[in-house]
């Protein structure tokens, strides 16, 4: 077998089947190798391109109106292309949703069928998912999110009173890759399309998804490009040997083609990443079990309390908290405030004063949620220690002359309030506490701390609005294309590990320019058929350019000619790309 004779020089031709939407039924099937058909095809193209759902255009003659139009509405189109009747390949399937009538003469009727590919499905259905993982949990990794979202009832916004993505599709599972097995922590993601949610987990982790039709069944694919590439190779007119060449591996360049090599920033080339998470109510310290308590009658009780640089902005707090007794008052208060450390103790400056009133408290151990307002300038910029002081229980009799009228102790044992904490003594603890006599707010300046590691250490949590600064730059990259700098948003991601993931895995694409070549015509090799997200190897002997690009678009365009009144075509019409690294001289496949 040659590529100089038949098959490797026949026209591809089409075999186009028109089911009903859901695939059960077959409504009609043009075959171009058969002398007749039901219908009369007599123009079609079909295009698969990255990140796209592919397209497909049908024309059909019905001049004597034989056809019933509703039979060409809404339907599901198988779309294959061989050089001979036993050699089909399947290359597209999809929806025919977009139908028109022409009338260009007056014995003339045409019907217009445009449609997309099925992967357009995967923007149609939601799912409906709130996760928190750990990083070592199996459900944590990216091709099992992907495989749960797609397979779980649960995962769609009616739970199991609903049909899985799957179900719904009928798409196989089978192509999805275990190794796409990077961990992503907190998935939120109410009323998200499948679609949107697997473009920001490939996003994350550089593999790419989609449809693949070539069996004729649709299956699910989650792959990384290296799994893509394909032993096929596309030469120039120069390096042609129609002797000698696999017919089976070799495609020659039929048009002109230009090479373009892009650094710009139009491109997307930039050498220096940054961006910004913004996270609320973030949980950044937490002291439990709750197994033990101390009373707050004569005394007064503070807990340390460790804050990195970025989660100074501190919102709220919770305390667990619980009571003996009822109010006497409807005043009946206790008093609180957050100070700084001095020398782990807690009589540094107070930053935030707050009270909480008795009939909030349970009387089991209950978390109470307590508003703050610390700016992150009140804090040192690196990790800052600080307090969370609770003073004697006061209520509304203003004895004292006290001009808020709501800070006299109150020393009734039969109406007590408790801090909870985790009953260890004498033992060394993380973060120290501290106890004060008699415990006046009023008085607290002057209140004498006594303050240990030995514990207890009493239950907390600490919630900060956090805001994080992130960047990553290739140094080699800069110094040989300059630095270039530029913002790109992470908003979808929130553990600060996936951020740098992402970022770092970004950088390694925005730091090469881009290696095109757009819009040339080819031969397609026997037994194959180029379809996008393909990797192939690109030779010019003129230019001495060799390398390997990925398939960003493929397009085959089937009509008649003088001399072939059969549809068909001999050539493939594809863009091809790659990232040009400038430090090797050559694409890199990632």
């Amino acid at each position: 077998m040659t590529t100089g004779a038949p098959p490797y020089t026949n026209a591809l031709r089409p075999r186009i089947t028109i089911k009903t939407v859901d695939g059960a039924d077959t409504l009609y099937t043009y075959d171009s190798f058969l002398g007749s058909n039901p219908i009369n095809v007599g123009y079609c193209d079909m295009e698969s391109a990255v990140s796209e759902n592919g397209t497909f255009n049908i024309t059909i003659q019905d001049h004597n109106n034989l056809i019933p139009k509703d039979n060409i509405h809404n339907v599901k189109v198988f779309l294959e292309l061989g050089k001979t009747d036993t050699s089909y390949q399947f290359f597209l399937i999809g929806f025919g949703d977009i139908f028109s009538v022409d009338r260009p003469q007056t014995n003339s009727q045409i019907y217009n069928l445009t449609g997309f590919g099925s992967a357009l499905r995967a923007y149609e259905l939601f799912i409906h998912r709130r996760e928190t993982y750990k990083r070592d949990e199996s459900d944590a990794k990216v091709y099992n999110i992907i495989d749960n979202a797609l397979t779980k009832r649960k995962w769609r916004p009616l739970k199991t009173n609903d049909e899985s993505i799957q179900d719904i599709t009928g798409w196989s599972r089978d192509g999805i890759s275990t190794k796409v097995n990077t961990p992503f922590t907190r998935l939120d993601k109410p009323f998200v399309y499948f679609g949107d949610l697997c473009d920001e987990l490939c996003d994350m982790t550089g593999a790419v998804w989609f449809i693949d039709c070539s069996t004729g069944s649709e299956i699910f694919t989650l792959s990384y490009n290296p799994d893509l590439q394909t032993n096929v190779v596309l030469k120039s007119g120069d390096l042609a040997d129609r002797v000698n060449d696999n017919p089976d591996r070799i495609s020659y360049i039929k048009s002109a083609f230009r090479v373009e090599d892009n650094a710009t920033r139009e491109a997307g080339t930039a050498t220096r990443l940054f961006t910004t998470t913004v996270s609320d109510e973030v949980k950044v310290f937490e002291i439990e079990p709750t197994v033990g308590k101390t009373s707050l009658t004569y005394r007064a009780i503070a807990q340390q309390v460790v804050i990195d640089n970025d989660q100074r902005r501190i919102e709220a707090i919770e305390l667990s908290l619980s009571k003996k007794g009822e109010p006497t008052s409807p005043n009946d208060r206790i008093n609180g405030d957050i100070c700084l450390d001095n020398a782990n103790k807690p009589t540094g400056n107070v930053l935030d004063e707050w009270h909480v009133d008795l009939g909030s408290i349970k009387h089991n151990p209950e978390k109470i949620r307590i508003p703050v307002d610390i700016k992150a300038k009140d804090l040192d910029v690196a990790q800052s220690k600080i307090w969370i002081r609770i003073f004697q229980r006061s209520n509304g009799n203003d004895v004292n002359g006290d001009p808020d009228g709501n800070s006299d102790p109150n020393h009734s044992t039969q109406h007590e309030v408790y801090w909870h904490h985790n009953n260890v003594f004498s033992t060394v603890q993380p973060y120290y506490s501290a106890t004060a006599p008699v415990g006046d707010s009023d008085n607290k300046s002057s209140l004498v701390w006594a303050a240990t590691n030995q514990g207890p250490m009493y239950r907390l949590s600490v919630y900060s609005n956090i805001r994080r600064i992130f960047s990553r730059t290739n140094k080699k990259a800069a110094n040989r294309i300059r630095l270039r700098e530029q913002f790109i948003p992470t908003d979808f991601l929130d553990d600060p590990s996936d951020v740098t993931r992402y970022l770092s895995l970004s950088l390694s694409q925005t730091s090469k320019g881009r290696r095109g070549i757009a819009d040339f015509r080819v031969t397609v090799p026997d037994n194959f058929l180029f379809r996008a997200y393909q990797w192939v190897n690109f030779s010019d002997g003129l230019s001495d350019i060799s390398d390997t690009l990925q398939v960003q678009r493929a397009r085959y365009v089937c009509g008649t000619s003088q001399g072939d009144a059969q549809l068909g075509t001999r050539q493939a019409e594809l863009t091809l790309s790659g990232l040009y690294n400038t430090l090797v001289g050559a694409c890199t496949c990632v």
